[in-house]
């Protein structure tokens, strides 16, 4: 009892990818476009001179980048640079997860989606590379939610200090078999819905939506070196999925 008052008395922990990633990013871009601008003219001015050999003619952008001095050229590089990076930084921010542990359940936000998952339904977690991968009690996956930059020290210590059962690896790895299109162990329904996963491809709304179909299907899948991995499991558990409300 004195165990689940602890638990329960304690603030939840909010955890997210460094913030020196989306910074990094965004002074890489703004590097690249003061680079950018101190040799775009000269570049501009060669490709003037060869072109003007050829019967090729010369662009009128080219011909505007070539008339640039530096004190010009530089200020508009550095200008772009700061758009382009503050706009990939933005970008690496919605994209990247925000996992709130609480003794109550999970909450994540993640490239557009947010997501809750009881306390209770949840087995355990554990790292598949870039993935933190939450397991039902049944072995469905729950969730699989890409933690590309979240420090494994802190969700560890975030899910056992707040009570879950985390894994160094998955329980189930020895059950998946590679998938292949109409091999025997998966009926006809269960192969359209691997094919449906695997044409999201990078499309990560269309794909979650597909997962959902697979978990209630109570198959699991996953992808390793470029092949397609699936496995059984005892029934289907899923989260509620949903999109954030319109500010």
């Amino acid at each position: 009892m004195e165990c689940v008052l602890y638990y329960w008395r304690m603030e939840p922990t909010r955890i997210r990818q460094h913030a020196a990633i989306p910074v990094v990013f965004g002074a890489g871009a703004v590097a690249l476009g003061g680079v950018l601008g101190a040799v775009a003219t000269p570049v501009a001015r060669w490709l003037v001179d060869l072109l003007q050999r050829t019967p090729i003619p010369v662009h009128q952008l080219i011909e505007v980048l070539a008339g640039l001095t530096l004190p010009w050229s530089l200020p508009i590089g550095l200008v772009l640079g700061v758009v382009a990076g503050a706009a990939l930084a933005a970008s690496i921010v919605q994209d990247g997860l925000t996992l709130t542990v609480d003794s109550d359940g999970l909450e994540y936000q993640h490239k557009g989606w947010e997501g809750w998952l009881d306390h209770a339904d949840v087995a355990s977690v554990h790292r598949d590379g870039r993935y933190a991968v939450v397991l039902g009690h049944d072995g469905g996956v729950l969730a699989r939610l890409d933690a590309d930059g979240v420090s494994t020290q802190r969700l560890r210590a975030a899910l056992v200090q707040h009570g879950y059962r985390y894994l160094e690896v998955d329980p189930f790895e020895a059950d998946y078999r590679r998938w292949q299109d109409g091999r025997p162990g998966l009926d006809s329904a269960e192969h359209r819905l691997v094919r449906r996963w695997r044409a999201t491809g990078k499309d990560a709304e269309a794909r979650t939506e597909v997962e959902v179909d697979l978990r209630q299907a109570g198959l699991a899948i996953r992808e390793r070196d470029g092949r397609i991995q699936v496995r059984r499991t005892a029934g289907s558990r899923h989260g509620t999925h949903r999109r954030p409300a319109a500010s």
